[in-house]
């Protein structure tokens, strides 16, 4: 009897146990098939069926092969069991995933897109819809979109430790809330479908939307016109195309602009890389009139543009383009709809084939502070290092380095704040230029050299400021 009744207890346990609770394990294999039980010995067949199937705290492992098709996820985990899909070594996808269901974990995949057809195809080959989804440790090419999509409809999203190249238009598309974008690689972005049809008008690193967002310890490089096409039209063939550099794309690391229904605010962008690699075109067309920038920021409606914040982040121009800012604000911008709140702390921009223009280009601001910064190469006879309109209002310029390696100072000279002697015109001893090391040599006189930042925690590396080097803070 005693036995009967322990028996008893232990099915009622797991009878009225929440299922969410129960953390299983399913598998799929090339060789499988959608009847089995999902197990180890018995896998299914296809991605799609385990994405029918897992409840919150499943986890199904995708065994290496090549799958295909367009995966749907609609499942949702919760807070504490979420639904883990895991990739092994070789595990292989050409097709989408479009995730409508929350708390979903999508790690260690190889994605290839798939051409959809038509004459203006759209298939980003990651969508996210909903809440707290991860898409971690993937490799992700050849999207005919965004490598990865978060929409307006997602939030507390993670998108970090992915490869992202040869996507169209840009590597990831961010709006909704709260998103983390981390310690991703983006590079070669294209603005055309396939070779002769459907172009796209960008080809970008990260476009930014929405609000609340981190973007931080990514790295964007190799964006060039190697990997970009004219868009026909009536100015701009085959002939005119050779000479005319209007007939290109400009090309950005960082990319933002709000709409009706669309605000940016609340963005940090921190420990990213942005390396601009040269132009490649034709014979002929007058590369240093090429359009490329680090980051580029427009606001053309009443919905806010606010509370932007670049810190310890590296802009690197490798390119022959001298046109190279972070570009706040347009041409077309109105002081009556202002970009606001904007902290460019502790930044290093770098010009490395000769002059570039300002480093910094702002219009329509209204309260701006740029302090801590080093400008190496950037600002020539005819453009400061920093260039301000007359409708940028609560601007403060502080505490920033500037070094050309030319012995030429920038017409205007320093700003006041940065009129300081061991800033201005001196060797801020890196340690390697050539090498990519922009770290400071003990010697440099950059050290301890900064204002005070109260805001700024970290140095790029995650050190404690002002330490390492320093009893104060560094530039």
């Amino acid at each position: 009897m005693k036995k009967y009744f322990i028996l008893l207890a232990i099915t009622l346990f797991f009878f009225l146990m929440p299922k969410s609770v129960l953390a299983v394990n399913y598998y799929v294999s090339t060789t499988g098939n959608d009847t089995n039980l999902g197990t180890l010995s018995y896998p299914w067949k296809t991605i799609q069926k385990a994405a029918a199937t897992l409840t919150a705290g499943n986890t199904v492992i995708v065994k290496s092969g090549n799958y295909t098709g367009t995966i749907t996820l609609s499942q949702s985990g919760d807070s504490t069991h979420r639904i883990i899909f895991q990739g092994e070594a070789g595990t292989k996808l050409s097709g989408q995933l479009k995730v409508y269901g929350s708390y979903i974990t999508i790690k260690a995949f190889e994605i290839t897109g798939v051409d959809p057809g038509g004459t203006d195809p759209w298939a980003p080959c990651i969508q996210i819809h909903q809440n707290n989804v991860e898409i971690s440790d993937s490799t992700i090419t050849h999207c005919f979109s965004s490598g990865v999509y978060l929409l307006p409809t997602s939030s507390y999203g993670i998108v970090k430790n992915n490869r992202i190249t040869d996507s169209v238009s840009d590597g990831i598309s961010i709006d909704g809330q709260y998103q983390l974008i981390e310690n991703n690689y983006i590079g070669h972005i294209r603005n055309y479908y396939r070779e002769g049809t459907a172009y796209r008008g960008e080809a970008d690193g990260i476009h930014f939307f929405g609000s609340h967002h981190i973007i931080r310890n990514n790295t964007i490089e190799d964006l060039n016109h190697k990997y970009t096409k004219y868009t026909p039209s009536n100015t701009c063939n085959d002939t005119t195309a050779q000479t005319n550099a209007e007939c290109w794309t400009h090309i950005d690391c960082f990319q933002g602009w709000n709409g009706t229904n669309v605000a940016i605010s609340d963005i940090l962008f921190e420990g990213n890389t942005c390396r601009l690699s040269r132009s490649y075109l034709p014979s002929g067309v007058p590369l240093d009139t090429l359009m490329v920038k680090f980051f580029m920021l427009q606001r053309t409606a009443n919905t806010p543009v606010d509370n932007i914040v670049f810190r310890n982040n590296f802009f690197i121009n490798e390119s022959y383009n001298g046109w190279t800012p972070i570009n706040i604000g347009n041409v077309a911008c109105q002081a009556t709809l202002p970009i606001e709140a904007v902290s460019i702390y502790n930044n290093t921009f770098v010009k490395t084939t000769g002059e570039g223009f300002m480093g910094v280009l702002l219009r329509c601001i209204n309260g701006i502070d740029i302090k801590n910064n080093l400008f190496i190469d950037f600002g020539n006879a005819s453009h400061s290092y920093i260039y301000s309109s007359n409708d940028v209002s609560g601007i403060t310029i502080d505490h920033n380095a500037v070094y050309k390696t030319n012995g030429k100072a920038p017409v205007g000279g320093p700003y006041q704040g940065d009129n300081i002697p061991s800033l201005w015109m001196q060797d801020p001893k890196i340690v390697s230029l050539s090498a990519g090391n922009l770290h400071l040599n003990s010697n440099s006189s950059l050290i301890n050299a900064g204002v005070t930042l109260p805001s700024v925690l970290y140095d790029i590396d995650g050190n404690s400021r002002p330490q390492p080097q320093g009893s104060s803070y560094d530039i």
